[in-house]
């Protein structure tokens, strides 16, 4: 079963492995503009997603999933934060465009797959963030999901070119955290004579 990873962000990416966690194919989300501002080419991505699925049909999509936030005001009351709405309904359109290609998925939570790869940025003594803005420490953790994904796939910089950056990159982990999970319970199954 080859597994396609999704990071489902307007920066993500699409990722496919074989059931050896080899990497076979990277692209970014696609991107048009309106208005000078980037959003997902919803057709592009459907498209792709149709495109995947003849060349696998036992593919099963793996997804990190996005939850909203919200960060409290000065009375305490919640607040959602900027581009909350439009990050949600990007995800349910994302989820929308699967079922519509016919491939199954599961939403993994960021945590799972971070911490299997140590992807949580830059943190001082205490738990407290050594780096000031979001900005600065997503820049961070795109850095080191691009170091690790480079370990992990030596070679797809060079077979994927300018598609492989930091959203494809955290694809193929998510992908591949998804197959090495699977590995594991197989093991453990077998080791306790249920499988």
């Amino acid at each position: 079963m080859n597994v396609l990873g999704i990071d489902p962000g307007l920066r993500g990416g699409l990722a496919v492995l074989d059931d050896q966690a080899a990497l076979l194919y990277a692209t970014a989300i696609p991107l048009k503009y309106s208005g000078g501002k980037p959003r997902i080419d919803w057709s592009g991505l459907f498209h792709k997603f149709k495109a995947i699925k003849a060349r696998a049909p036992e593919i099963r999509a793996v997804l990190e999933t996005q939850m909203p936030f919200a960060q409290l005001d000065e009375r305490g009351h919640p607040r959602v934060m900027g581009g909350t709405a439009t990050m949600i309904e990007n995800y349910g359109r994302l989820k929308l465009c699967l079922e519509w290609t016919g491939i199954e998925y599961i939403e993994i939570f960021p945590q799972s797959w971070q911490a299997e790869y140590r992807a949580r940025g830059a943190r001082r003594a205490g738990g407290k963030d050594a780096l000031a803005t979001t900005s600065d420490r997503n820049k961070a953790n795109n850095e080191h999901h691009m170091r690790v994904a480079n370990a992990l796939f030596p070679d797809a910089a060079g077979a994927f070119g300018k598609a492989w950056g930091p959203g494809t990159a955290t694809a193929a982990l998510i992908g591949r955290h998804w197959l090495e999970r699977l590995k594991r319970e197989r093991m453990e199954a077998q080791a306790h004579g249920t499988g």
